[in-house]
């Protein structure tokens, strides 16, 4: 098995499976002692049947793509002295349903274990840069476990969330926002791709809901956000599919692009009036969206062109002219007398 590795001064640079293999059966497959880095994409695209991934000690750094879209990892085991864990390194990788990041790890790259069948994620205490969506999309995902010893990181109600800045970057479908002001923003694809989850309560003080926070989140009905909200990011809600009710906070000033695109059971929806500024396609094909109420229907423009007051007046004119007609273009208030009163 030795010869399917192809490694040069420490560095795996591929593994090429034997042509056949019983995929019945889980068998054991272990890096070499040695070994110091897995070069990217070195198992990239590999189907290996059904192994148990054993990593020696002497490996330092995973790198980005390193097991990308490979099937048949039943168990992954990091080694004891991993630092880096890349980009994409285990993206859409299959089979393994838990993963142990040991206390020597301090970085684990964007997208990292994105798409696969990950049950329980565990963090240890040295990791110190978590990029974005790191379990995106892991539609399994019911456990996130942080070290009480990790100074940056710490988890609560299967949330992972950075301790200083108060943002979640990850959550899951049996997650429970904290309501002990603990929360301040729900970061960028934090909660992307979790199908299962089917109502969410948004506490205060959170102020912002990041970028495809909830996107692809094909079950959720209900969301409760608070009245401390004052942005709601690109994509915060698109593909949401079974979304009903959604009542957007008197504070909100700033709805991003296709923030509720694809909602296919939106009905309707009222802007605050705090609400300045909406992204292209916000509410774009949201199928039953019959009636869009804004607090005050004079002052708003669709990229350079005013939109006349008698028109946003009317609640199944204004959708259709945020839905269909000038679904294309940003939006503005640039009136501010009825948002003063």
């Amino acid at each position: 098995m030795q010869n399917d590795f192809e490694i040069r001064d420490g560095v795996l640079y591929r593994y090429n499976p034997p042509d056949i293999f019983d995929d019945e059966e889980i068998r054991l497959l272990e890096i070499p002692d040695g070994v110091t880095r897995i070069a990217k994409r070195a198992f990239a695209d590999c189907y290996l049947g059904q192994v148990s991934l054993t990593m020696p000690d002497s490996l330092t750094v995973i790198e980005d793509e390193a097991f990308d879209s490979c099937d048949g990892l039943m168990q992954v085991t990091l080694g004891h002295n991993v630092t880096h864990i890349g980009n994409d390194a285990f993206n859409l990788a299959s089979g393994f349903t838990q993963i142990e990041i040991p206390d020597s790890v301090t970085e684990i790259g964007e997208d990292a274990f994105c798409g696969s069948d990950l049950e329980s994620v565990s963090v240890g205490k040295g990791v110190r840069v978590l990029k974005s969506s790191p379990f995106g999309l892991c539609e399994n995902l019911r456990s996130i476990r942080v070290s009480p010893e990790n100074p940056v990181f710490h988890s609560k109600d299967d949330c992972l969330i950075e301790t200083a800045s108060g943002k979640l970057l990850a959550g899951c479908k049996c997650s429970i926002i904290p309501d002990d002001g603990s929360v301040t923003e729900i970061g960028e694809s934090a909660f992307w791709g979790a199908r299962e989850l089917n109502g969410i309560s948004v506490p205060e003080p959170i102020r912002k809901i990041g970028h495809s926070a909830f996107r692809s989140c094909e079950a959720l009905a209900y969301v409760r956000l608070p009245e401390t909200l004052t942005d709601i990011d690109d994509f915060a809600f698109a593909t949401c599919r079974k979304l009903t009710d959604a009542r957007l906070p008197r504070n909100l000033r700033y709805l991003g692009e296709s923030a509720f695109g694809y909602c296919d059971k939106l009905a309707a929806i009222e802007l605050p009036a705090a609400l300045a500024d909406i992204g292209e396609h916000a509410f774009g094909h949201c199928k039953k969206l019959k009636a869009i109420v804004p607090y005050a229907a004079d002052g708003w423009k669709a990229g350079n062109t005013e939109i006349p007051e008698k028109l946003m007046a009317v609640p199944k004119k204004a959708a259709k002219l945020f839905t269909k007609k000038f679904a294309d273009f940003a939006w503005k208030r640039i009136s501010r007398n009825a948002a003063t009163r």
